[in-house]
């Protein structure tokens, strides 16, 4: 117990830290950012943000298969901030994600073919812990930004 007690106190001794935060895009072409935040006071509830410019490409796309004729497209981009609410466990840890969408479609319709989100591109990520003023921007493949076109097209 001695030993639970004395780890505790030097997390938080250290103040918040984020010790992990890595960003990728899956395959829906999502933004999803995972991180570890220590030296949190046990049960504390911290308020997070993820903030990041985003674009995407949205096309109707003709026929099937990886080889598809794009038929018309549409490239729309905008800043977005999202925001969550986490508890710190009893060891005073936050170990968590959070996702962004791509930019939706604006109303391009498609006469032929299907709407299909072709390619997104995520720049200036960054994770912030409101509660405790502090910020990171992730490693991973996104880390610095990324431009991903996706599966299929």
């Amino acid at each position: 117990m001695r030993e639970l007690l004395l780890a505790l106190a030097l997390a938080t001794a250290t103040g918040p830290t984020f010790t992990k935060a890595s960003a990728g895009v899956n395959s829906n072409g999502f933004l999803v950012v995972n991180f570890t935040e220590t030296g949190l006071p046990p049960g504390a509830s911290i308020t997070y943000t993820l903030a990041t410019n985003r674009q995407a490409t949205w096309a109707c796309v003709a026929g099937s298969g990886k080889h598809a004729t794009a038929i018309s497209q549409q490239t729309l981009s905008d800043s977005v901030e999202v925001s969550a609410v986490k508890t710190a466990g009893n060891n005073g840890v936050v170990q968590s994600g959070m996702a962004v969408s791509p930019v939706g479609w604006n109303g391009l319709s498609c006469s032929t073919g299907s709407l299909t989100l072709v390619s997104v591109s995520y720049t200036n990520i960054l994770l912030t812990d409101v509660t405790n003023g502090i910020s990171t921007t992730p490693g991973g493949s996104c880390g610095g930004g990324c431009a991903v076109k996706l599966p299929g097209q």
